[in-house]
Formats: C-alpha cells, structure tokens, sequence
C-alpha cells in the first residue's frame, strides 16, 4: 500500500497580522520544493493563532490540529520542517508533541536554522545578504533573545564563523544571557555606523520593543553610549538566503520519505 505523505511547516506563532509574512514566505518556498505534497503552516503556540485570528489575521492551525486533520485523511508520513532558530525549549516542545502521533504517524523532521556547526557556518555566510551595503567604518549587531537552553552556546559560536569568513565587522548579541548594551557598545567604538538586526525568524513586537524602538530598547541604550545606530525592522525569514537554508533543511530530512532525494547531495 502506497504511503501517504504530506508537509508540514511548523512555527512558534504570532500574534499579529503585520509579523505574519516571514513565517508564510518561509512556508512558501519550503512548499514550492515539494510541489507534489500538499502543505500546511501550523503554530505551536495556541495563544498567539488565537490572538492572530482575534487581529485580523489568517486561522492558522495549531500543530496538533494539522496532524489530527492529516490523520483522518489518511495520511501516515509527515515531513515535518520548524522555523526555529534554535533546537532550544520551543523547539523540543514541539518534539515532545509529536511523540503522541507516534502510533498513527511518522515524522521526517528538519532541523531549526541553527543545529550543527555545519549550520552556523551557513548561517554566518547567509547573514550579510540580509544588510544593506556596509561601508568600511559601519557594523551591524545581530541581535538575538537568547535562552537559558545549552543551545545559547550557538550565539557566540555564530560570532566566531562570522569573523573566521572577513566578516569582522558583523556582531552577535543577545537580550539576555550575554555582554549589556553598554558593553557591547564598547566593542564598537571604531565604528562610526552601527545596524541593530534582530537575530529572530519574525520582528514581532517583542523585537520591536526590546530592540529597536524607544530609549530603553537595545538601540536607544547604544545610542546613549555614543553609537550611531539605525535599527533594520526585518526578521531573518525576510532575507531570501536564510529562507534558502531552511529549504535546505527540508530537503535533507525528505530523504527519509522521498527517493528521489536519497541520493542527492545536500544543497
């Protein structure tokens, strides 16, 4: 009997229309690799797709309700992609949930954008594609949350492939876990033009808020210290490469389901 298997691409969420379109363009070109498996975009937390329909926005699935759906459907194999940065607390969240379709279905599962130190490297060389041309004297801070997962280790670990390629005027921060604004800015006296870039999948209002605008944000506190600072409202599921590289993901986990990328060399 032959197998039936679908896509499913899996976010955190959000809780506003106007943060939505990363997420659905990584969904997209996630998709369009696979034009021959229907799709579905679903979130794992239920507060945020609840507070995205109340918004305005699209009634996104949560996770369990794509796969209850896919079951009854007669579906038994699930390509599986998270948009995660990280394989951190959300991330093994969503893991502990499949676990409970276990005797129904089975999962191929992508890795989040940052999983082995393959991934950073690719990461790092991704990232400059997602700022405007830097002049010799200007730097950019990618700036994430941070987490209290082991999986914060990746942050400085990102820093370190971004020098190691020339990339010395690129900067890896996080809200917590990490250097303050004040010693961050110390870092960069010798630039005369700091980017502040949200190391996040989305800009949402979180990022908004704690890093972008307002005296008590990330760039307000580095511009007291004496940078000069321009905050780019874009999440990294707006930049094309780093959508390319979840794509990449994909592709790698579909091997498991899918001959025709058995054999295939990772893209």
């Amino acid at each position: 009997m032959e197998q039936k298997t679908a896509l499913v691409v899996v976010s955190y969420g959000v809780s506003r229309p106007s943060a939505l379109p990363p997420l659905t363009a990584i969904a997209h070109q996630v998709g369009q690799a696979f034009p021959n498996l229907p799709l579905i975009h679903a979130f794992t937390s239920r507060f945020l797709r609840d507070a995205l329909a109340k918004g305005g926005g699209p009634d996104i699935p949560h996770v369990s309700q794509a796969l209850d759906r896919l079951a009854e459907e007669g579906y038994t194999q699930i390509l599986l992609q998270p948009t995660h940065l990280l394989p951190g607390g959300e991330y093994q969240a969503m893991m502990d949930q499949l676990e409970g379709y276990a005797s129904r279905l089975s999962f191929s599962v992508g890795s989040p954008l940052l999983h082995t130190p393959q991934d950073v490297e690719a990461v790092a060389a991704a990232l400059p594609a997602c700022l405007p041309p830097l002049a010799p004297d200007t730097g950019a801070l990618f700036l994430g949350h941070g987490t209290s997962h082991e999986a914060h280790g990746v942050y400085a670990q990102l820093e370190q492939a971004l020098h190691r390629q020339g990339h010395t005027n690129l900067y890896v921060g996080t809200l917590t876990g990490g250097l303050t604004p004040q010693q961050t800015a110390q870092r960069m006296h010798h630039l005369t033009r700091l980017y502040v870039h949200p190391l996040t999948v989305v800009c949402g209002v979180h990022a908004m808020r704690d890093m972008l605008e307002g005296a008590e944000s990330w760039c307000g506190q580095l511009h007291q210290a004496g940078l000069h600072v321009e905050g780019i409202p874009q999440g990294l599921g707006d930049c094309a490469a780093i959508r390319r590289l979840f794509v990449s993901h994909a592709q790698q986990a579909a091997r498991t389901f899918l001959p025709i990328y058995r054999n295939e060399a990772r893209p």
